[in-house]
């Protein structure tokens, strides 16, 4: 089983200070939603120009490897399609300079009012941005994320987007749990071939919000979830989305990280 952690969780660490703790715990992959404060990939001097070959090599030294490369592009609004865009293909770039196999973006919301609209508005933006990375040798991650979470929407927006060979799912396990709870056989069955990389968290429903636990005591089926993906030869990351950098009131990374990588391994998978 190959593990992964998101930046997201040490906002403020440096470069150096995630190679170090990551490697001390044992995981393969990094995940990048900002280094040490800078969520911008061209601003990030570690991921730019003559940077990139030392990078790279220290990386492999520590026995890590960037795995995905997270944009903050969504697309429910069309008038804001050239921004989101832009940002998109800004880090296929980024990604493809680094050997990163993937980005992730996402839907977002869906407009009670016009929820058809929303999800063309979704698929037209995905669509060009799918387009752009298609010779580029990276994967553009549709996450499963805020509306877009249930197996009727999902089955559109992968309907229209499975003929690109640039298109695949990010499965955010919460959220399908904030919409499914742990019955999660209807949202599985529609994602499953997309399946490219996992990000898992722990989360409790409380009167009808979603609220997020330290990893090992929430509700969430992770072992049922994680067994599921393997017997059916999932072989990507599973990747721990500690959202410290939104949540201020979560553990500190420094207790969080090593508390996932235990609960990892005392699973009985």
């Amino acid at each position: 089983m190959k593990l992964s952690i998101s930046t997201l969780g040490c906002p403020n660490w440096s470069f150096d200070k995630i190679i170090t703790e990551f490697s001390k715990l044992g995981v393969q992959g990094i995940e990048v939603r900002g280094i040490d404060g800078v969520m911008d990939f061209d601003a990030i001097p570690e991921l730019c120009g003559e940077n990139i070959g030392k990078t790279l090599e220290i990386l492999k030294k520590n026995k890590l490897e960037f795995v995905c490369f997270g944009a903050s592009s969504s697309f429910h609004e069309r008038e804001k399609h050239e921004k989101n865009i832009a940002e998109a293909k800004a880090t296929i770039d980024a990604a493809k300079r680094c050997g990163v196999p993937y980005i992730r973006v996402f839907g977002n919301n869906v407009s009670a009012e016009a929820p058809d609209e929303s999800l063309e508005n979704i698929i037209d933006g995905i669509a060009e941005v799918c387009r752009y990375a298609e010779d580029k040798g990276v994967v553009v991650n549709l996450e499963i994320h805020g509306d877009i979470n249930t197996p009727e929407r999902l089955a559109k927006v992968i309907g229209a987007l499975k003929c690109y060979k640039s298109f695949g799912i990010i499965w955010d396990i919460c959220h399908t749990f904030t919409s499914c709870g742990n019955d999660i056989s209807e949202v599985y069955e529609v994602i499953k071939p997309y399946v490219r990389h996992v990000h898992i968290k722990d989360a409790v429903r409380d009167d009808g919000k979603t609220q997020l636990r330290s990893i090992g005591e929430g509700d969430i089926n992770i072992e049922g979830i994680i067994k599921l993906l393997l017997d059916d030869g999932y072989c990507g990351f599973f990747s721990f989305e500690h959202e410290k950098k939104w949540h201020k009131e979560l553990p500190e990374p420094e207790t969080e990280f090593p508390k996932f990588v235990e609960y990892i391994k005392k699973l009985n998978i």
